[in-house]
């Protein structure tokens, strides 16, 4: 005869159920909203720059070409020059975009460690809703990899996956500046992770030595990937490359 399930384990799986129904019903209204909204929304001029590049790009090498002078890191791009290859309608941004927001809330609605009330108001917020989905931009992609490593994360270090991790983070990178440097920060939170566990840090390094050594190269990978296509050519106009330097006047400017 089976064991009788305990009272503990039914309320688990009804938690469970309960909190991907909630993720998912949340996820479907959201969808809905912001596919209205982003078909409603007249596209900029720098949502359509970069759809041309792709579009009009014939092949790998001539994209990274053509968007040398963006100052963009190139995820979205290639995105964009795979959903060109089916169609040449910038309706297919549209619908793209609205999948990678809408796979961001689902990861949002089901990880966050919030309550659904908190959800549900920062899924309908103007940053989700509106800058990251209905703008058909790079930078809702950047949030996805973000919400993607948060929901990775584990708190233990010998539970960590860090070559799943380091993936996130060198996608994140490849996303925009922005993403670089967030990427940038959340590989130096990992490294002083490793470094703070002493001594199980070191039995760990022995453990996980080889997932470790393949995260680092992917994560520099990504980092170098990101790096050398943002940096300008030297006859760019509109972006004039990085500024290693500074002044009190920049710092109270930036303030």
């Amino acid at each position: 005869m089976p064991e009788p399930v305990s009272a503990a384990t039914h309320e688990h799986v009804r938690d469970r159920v309960e909190t991907w129904a909630f993720a998912f019903a949340l996820t479907a209204a959201f969808a809905s909203v912001a596919l209205f909204t982003a078909l409603r929304h007249e596209m900029w001029r720098d949502e359509l720059q970069a759809w041309l590049i792709a579009s009009g790009s014939g092949t790998f090498a001539e994209l990274v070409w053509n968007m040398r002078y963006d100052g963009h890191p190139p995820l979205w791009y290639l995105l964009l020059y795979a959903a060109s290859r089916v169609t040449s309608d910038p309706l297919a941004m549209k619908l793209l975009h609205v999948s990678v927001a809408t796979a961001s809330v689902l990861i949002f609605a089901r990880r966050a460690p919030f309550t659904r009330l908190q959800k549900t108001l920062f899924a309908f917020g103007y940053f989700p809703l509106y800058e990251y989905a209905a703008i058909s931009r790079n930078y809702a992609l950047g949030v996805l990899c973000l919400f993607a490593f948060c929901a990775a994360y584990r708190a233990s270090a010998s539970e960590k996956n860090y070559f799943v991790l380091s993936l996130m983070l060198a996608l994140l990178a490849n996303t925009s500046a922005y993403g670089l440097m967030i990427a940038l920060a959340f590989a130096v939170m990992l490294a002083y992770e490793l470094w703070r566990a002493r001594g199980d840090g070191r039995a760990l390094l022995k453990a996980k030595w080889r997932e470790l050594l393949a995260a680092a190269v992917v994560f520099a990978t990504g980092v170098g990937v990101s790096a050398a296509q943002i940096l300008p050519p030297a006859d760019g106009g509109n972006i004039i490359g990085w500024r290693f330097y500074g002044s009190l006047t920049d710092v109270a400017n930036v303030l």
